[in-house]
């Protein structure tokens, strides 16, 4: 209920959606992944990134990590509003925006 492995990131029309493994340099995989997906599709409107996972303050072990680890410093959004408003996601020639879920 408090844990998972994943971190879960999307923009706000869900035409980009990533996954990562909670790690030391999670922060800079997201922004790498989010810049490449600008770098491959730069006409893509929604280009705001937000995290998808919420800050427990019943969980008062992770208390440190949300004020020192970048990752939390991304805005939530939560998915459920991501989904009923997602975009179909067009598939350019030379690439696409991960979609992992």
């Amino acid at each position: 209920m408090f844990d998972t492995d994943l971190h879960k990131y999307s923009n706000a029309n869900g035409t980009m959606t990533f996954e990562d493994k909670k790690h030391a340099d999670e922060y800079r995989t997201a922004i790498r992944r989010h810049e490449g997906c600008l770098l491959i599709q730069p006409a893509l409107k929604d280009k705001k990134l937000y995290r998808l996972f919420m800050i427990n303050p019943l969980a008062f072990w992770r208390w440190r990590l949300y004020f020192t680890k970048e990752y939390y410093k991304f805005p939530y959004k939560n998915w459920k509003e991501i989904e009923k408003n997602r975009v179909p996601v067009p598939m350019p020639e030379k690439g696409y925006c991960i979609i992992d879920f």
